[in-house]
């Protein structure tokens, strides 16, 4: 059990020992606690470790005494990262967590009172009603960890090396209508997408086929997209999903791309979102309709994440198994490359396996059909739910960002940019189609796309030699062993867990060693001992040098660390 998770575990144990006899109860938890790890098949940590945990029991246990002080507030808000713990249990010899409404506390029979009564919240803090009385409130955090420079001038050379980057759900065109709007307006929404380093942004039709307003529409966008530079993705599934239609309408079809193929503001089609393995033929039938009339453009193909929903002949997938699923996708669907979404950073710091097992899927199935593949990574967040997202900051691009390209990712997606119903929030922009001023999402977003541009040379056309994870492998993914690391790197020394990845460019003349934080909430830290000297890839895309010898090195929440070895 890593560090992290031990911290989290206590945490939530010890709103579960709520009394005033705190100092009574240390040993009953740290009892239990050994349990935990004995039933985990984890190793105990050091002597000093075992004491700083104590510490922070000793802290969190006086919260259930009464109503928590704004410097109490404080203290527990930076040992949690500022998120409420997460429900525990032990599943398979890992922790799990769960949140039902009303939470209450599971951990396998280890203990069998409920924590918490009752949970609420609002747009800034998280309230625990506690089941011995008291009420906790903890704040939402956002992280503020960079300071944005008041003006900042892109002197990225794009046409060196540049990873292609893709918005879903982009401007809708109620936001740009030259009958409401000035055209002014329309320019400056426009702008605003590619001034956040997008380069592809979704057509937002309305899906309605076959009707003139709809390709006017199209048309609308395109010619705002090519006054500012941008490129746009225009949308088919409407042609191919509808139950009328199972043919796929392919007449519809050759009229709208017949229309758009020339424009110069055409990036290629999305063909559609999320399908079942039984839309597959029809798909790569509108693709084939596609190819015909235009070979220039591409078609993108997002596929459904491994696990995020059933399987079986009635399930999401159609298929028995994510494998099948992906087969009957290249086998009936023809796909460009592959394209995938899925969310890891939750409110609670815990990383969905199912994220890292699609990636290494993806990138495994992509490299194999010698196609690339593309990755979306969340610019909102979800406000309840088990699968509550934590809010976009600029940790948790950089977490889902660098981990992709780690695995050799060709391209960024986001989703989303405009302002979705339900339970969606903090979008980049309000339902007016302005730049969302309640959240700083555009600028974060706009932070991290220059910042991954700067070292784009690392990963753009990049071969990846090995990837997978080093500490606490999540199931069915891939272990990192020392014999792995390359030979400039004598020895490695973490107690934090990473994502490692070996790439080559360059035609094999340069090789990165890429290690990515696992979490969006903290800073973790890793010492290399070298063998030779090294550099490593600076945030502006410079390289500094490091000589033989033990080296420390903190990484940020959420950040990565390249090691150019050669």
């Amino acid at each position: 059990m890593n560090k992290l998770m031990r911290i989290m575990c206590v945490c939530a144990l010890a709103l579960a020992c709520a009394c005033t006899d705190y100092v009574s109860q240390l040993d009953e938890i740290e009892k239990q606690l050994e349990e935990l790890e004995r039933r985990t098949g984890a190793v105990s940590g050091s002597a000093a470790e075992k004491e700083s945990w104590l510490d922070a029991l000793q802290l969190l246990t006086g919260m259930a005494d009464a109503a928590v002080d704004e410097a109490d507030a404080e203290k527990i808000a930076i040992l949690r990262g500022g998120y409420p713990a997460p429900v525990f249990k032990v599943e398979e010899g890992r922790l799990e967590y769960s949140v039902d409404g009303a939470v209450s506390f599971q951990d396998a029979g280890l203990l069998d009172t409920d924590a918490v009564r009752s949970f609420t919240q609002d747009d800034n803090n998280y309230y625990f009603e506690l089941a011995a009385g008291g009420v906790v409130t903890l704040p939402k955090a956002r992280p503020s960890d960079v300071e944005f420079p008041e003006k900042e001038v892109d002197t990225i050379d794009h046409s060196k090396c540049h990873i292609p980057t893709y918005v879903y759900k982009g401007v809708r065109l109620r936001h740009v209508n030259p009958a409401v709007f000035p055209l002014e307006v329309g320019l400056e929404r426009y702008g605003a997408v590619v001034d956040a380093g997008i380069d592809i942004m979704m057509c937002d039709g309305g899906n309605v086929w076959d009707n003139d307003a709809y390709y006017d529409e199209i048309m609308v966008q395109l010619d705002l997209a090519e006054k500012v530079g941008l490129k746009i993705a225009v949308v088919v599934d409407c042609y191919l999903a509808d139950a009328d239609y199972p043919e796929g309408h392919p007449d519809r079809l050759r009229r709208m791309v017949e229309l758009v193929k020339d424009h110069p503001a055409l990036w290629g089609y999305q063909l559609y979102d999320e399908p079942s393995a039984d839309l597959f033929k029809t798909i790569g039938s509108a693709r084939q309709v596609i190819s015909e009339i235009d070979p220039v453009h591409p078609c993108l193909l997002n596929l459904l994440a491994n696990g995020c929903a059933t399987f079986g002949p009635v399930g999401s997938y159609h298929t028995d198994t994510y494998d099948e699923y992906l087969e009957r996708c290249m086998n009936e669907a023809h796909p460009d490359f592959l394209s995938f979404d899925a969310y890891p950073c939750r409110v609670f710091d815990v990383m969905e396996y199912e994220w890292y097992s699609t990636l290494e899927q993806i990138a495994d199935r992509a490299k194999a059909n010698g196609i690339d593949f593309w990755a979306f990574a969340a610019t909102c967040r979800i406000k309840s739910g088990v699968g509550m997202l934590a809010a976009p900051s600029v940790a948790t691009l950089r977490l889902q960002d660098y981990t992709d390209l780690a695995y050799g990712a060709q391209g960024l997606e986001y989703f989303t940019w405009a302002a979705q119903t339900g339970d969606f929030a903090d979008w980049v922009v309000d339902v007016n189609g302005d730049i969302n001023t309640t959240n700083p999402t555009f600028e974060y977003l706009q932070f991290v796309n220059r910042e991954v541009q700067r070292r784009a040379f690392v990963f753009d056309g990049c071969d990846v030699k090995w990837a997978g994870h080093y500490h606490d492998v999540p199931r069915t993914c891939r272990a990192v062993d020392d014999s792995m690391i390359p030979g400039c790197i004598e020895s490695v020394y973490t107690q934090d867990c990473f994502v490692m990845s070996l790439l080559e460019n360059d035609g094999g003349d340069s090789e990165y060693f890429c290690i990515v934080s696992r979490t969006h909430l903290r800073p973790t830290s890793i010492r290399l001992r070298l063998k030779h000297p090294v550099q490593t890839v600076e945030r502006d895309g410079s390289l500094k040098t490091y000589f033989p010898g033990d080296h420390d090195f903190t990484i940020d929440p959420g950040d990565i660390l390249i090691i150019k070895t050669k």
